[in-house]
């Protein structure tokens, strides 16, 4: 219980201070698997600096870049010249706004704009 009370108490510094929150993608794929809705009410909607292997590279159907890390988050790009010099198997960090979870991929995006539009739809489809 004290842990998990240091933890909350760093979460909300970081989130406060508007710092995005370091975390592994493992870790946040086990906290999704074990729970999506406390999951959802925990990163939903806030930026994290997030931690991983590349495990692929593409653009979606409507041509937005994205890079999966540990095969179960999806970074999605504003900028494809970000992801250009890439290769599977690096050891990346991604800032961005974590939308929510569809299938097997958590969603993250690079703005807030796209994050929003995402979580609506979302919403929308349920």
């Amino acid at each position: 219980m004290k842990r998990l009370i240091i933890m909350l108490v760093l979460l909300v510094g970081l989130v406060v201070s508007g710092k995005a929150i370091a975390m592994e993608a493992k870790s946040l794929c086990s906290e999704y698997n074990n729970n999506e809705l406390r999951a959802d009410s925990m990163y939903k909607g806030q930026r994290h600096a997030i931690t991983g292997k590349v495990t692929s590279i593409g653009e979606t159907i409507l041509g937005t870049p994205y890079v999966v890390l540990d095969g179960c988050v999806q970074y999605l790009s504003d900028d494809p010249s970000d992801l250009l010099s890439l290769d599977q198997g690096d050891r990346i960090t991604v800032n961005g706004i974590i939308s929510s979870k569809t299938l097997s991929l958590i969603l993250v995006y690079a703005n807030k704009e796209e994050a929003a539009s995402t979580c609506f739809i979302n919403t929308l489809l349920k």
